[in-house]
């Protein structure tokens, strides 16, 4: 069992589109832009990017629906088949990352303690990083996941195969 810190997944879907009529779909409900572009209000579905056989979006349902992207290629068979990767986005994983490290360092250049305490304070904070990471991300990523997952099987009429 491996340790993967931040969700990525992969799963195939079959379509009861045509892989033209599939791009063409996702075209007509997607906002294009770049998929840190959450703050743009549209009645689409989706925001981000979809090229020929190939998409990168997130949701654009409100609030925690950018935590999950969707990473897709479309292959031309018939029934058509659409591999999908979901992954965290990257822009907080950065960000936590960076908060995570921001804070160790604070712990450690602190002035007045004894290496003892601070490797104390330095292991309670890991603790809580990884309570965070575990809990309240993967929450936020597998709500986003759920909603965004939702709405590509109702528009593309998507089954899960693997």
């Amino acid at each position: 069992m491996s340790l993967n810190l931040f969700p990525n997944e992969t799963s195939i879907f079959e379509s009861e589109y045509t892989s033209l009529e599939t791009i063409q779909l996702l075209k007509e409900n997607t906002l294009e832009g770049t998929i840190s572009s959450t703050a743009h209000k549209t009645n689409k579905f989706f925001i981000g990017e979809v090229e020929k056989y190939r998409f990168k979006i997130i949701s654009s349902y409100p609030k925690t629906s950018m935590f999950c992207v969707f990473e897709g290629k479309i292959d031309e068979s018939i029934p058509t088949r659409i591999t999908l990767t979901k992954k965290f986005h990257s822009a907080f994983k950065w960000l936590f990352i960076m908060w995570f490290l921001g804070l160790t360092a604070v712990i450690f250049i602190t002035p007045n303690k004894t290496m003892e305490q601070k490797i104390t304070e330095a292991i309670v904070f890991a603790v809580v990083a990884f309570f965070v990471r575990y809990f309240i991300v993967k929450l936020f990523f597998r709500k986003s996941e759920e909603i965004g997952t939702e709405a590509l099987e109702n528009l593309l009429k998507l089954k899960e195969i693997l």
